[in-house]
């Protein structure tokens, strides 16, 4: 009987120790194969061209083929499903941007960030509110001061419904207590050529979108939603400065599907700093006005939370929350 338990014994701690070493052979082999990074939009969009400049660094780094996939559909309820019901093994990644948090309020799909693992945040743009150089508003105390004299007449352009051009649109309208009308378009091109030609009397957009406007004296920029100034704009204000106290950048963030292990996440994390360290990445940065914001997944888990808080509250006041 002793005999017998000591087989069992060194039997369960081989068998500890093959297993221990399985572990660490199969962390060694990571990756292997080609990595799939699930963009839940169309290609050509800004999601879509900062996932393939990543997936161009990593494919460098790893020495694996690392694809892009436009899943596309249900305002990214379709890529986000796919992406959380792939296999948690490091090979598919999901890329998308605060709209993935909004949904959640938004009844937009049943996949929500929660169901998904964070692996890390890597930039912010800032949106501006815009309007025709021509205009007899100066400042955006001009604006909110003639909003509220005229409720409802000023008319704010946004590129679709419950984007975040959208949301900052309501955010303007519940925390500078105005009314605005908030008239959707297709995109950010026909929004832009609605204000070009009048038939709006503001837009929401980000840098990128009406910088080259800007600069050829036909937009002016009244503030912006990030919570400091940009370089390429230092004369521009952001809302908190001008007395409206609320911040509501974009950023995109990277997600893996839920239980994968934690020393995957951990080694993606820090190839994805690394690709946006690279020159590349930076350059793209700059051509579109973003500005690094890299999170790891302990402190994007963190950011979170109190991005989740911030859009439904704007969610709710909007009325876009189907449960209310």
């Amino acid at each position: 009987m002793r005999i017998n338990r000591k087989i069992m014994l060194c039997a369960t701690v081989i068998c500890c120790l093959l297993a221990f070493t399985g572990i660490v052979f199969a962390s060694d082999q990571y990756p292997s194969k080609t990595i799939r990074i699930i963009v839940p939009y169309a290609a050509g969009g800004g999601t879509d061209t900062f996932g393939r400049n990543i997936a161009a660094n990593l494919k460098s780094q790893l020495g694996v083929d690392v694809i892009v996939t436009n899943v596309v559909g249900g305002s990214g309820a379709i890529g986000r499903a796919e992406a959380a019901k792939a296999k948690a093994d490091g090979y598919t990644m999901l890329m998308d941007d605060k709209a993935f948090i909004s949904a959640l309020h938004m009844g937009v799909g049943k996949i929500t960030y929660k169901d998904m693992d964070p692996v890390c945040r890597l930039d912010e743009v800032a949106f501006a509110l815009v309007i025709n150089a021509k205009s007899d508003i100066k400042t955006l105390k001009d604006y909110l001061e003639y909003a509220k004299n005229n409720p409802g007449a000023v008319t704010i352009g946004v590129s679709g419904i419950g984007g975040m051009a959208h949301l900052n649109a309501e955010a303007i309208k519940l925390y500078g207590n105005v009314k605005l009308t908030v008239v959707p378009f297709e995109g950010g091109a026909m929004s832009r050529t609605a204000l070009a030609g009048g038939h709006v009397a503001s837009i929401v957009a980000q840098l990128g979108e009406i910088d080259s406007f800007v600069k050829a004296g036909d937009f002016k920029i009244l503030a912006l939603t990030s919570e400091s100034r940009e370089k390429a704009f230092p004369d521009v204000p952001t809302f908190k400065e001008s007395g409206v106290d609320f911040s509501l950048s974009q950023w995109r963030g990277i997600w893996v599907p839920k239980g994968t292990p934690v020393e995957v996440v951990t080694f993606l994390e820090k190839a994805i700093k690394k690709a946006m360290d690279s020159e590349s990445f930076q350059d793209l940065s700059k051509k579109n006005f973003t500005t690094a914001k890299y999170l790891n997944h302990n402190d994007l888990a963190k950011e979170l939370v109190k991005t989740d808080g911030d859009l439904k509250k704007v969610v709710d006041a909007a009325g876009l929350n189907p449960k209310k």
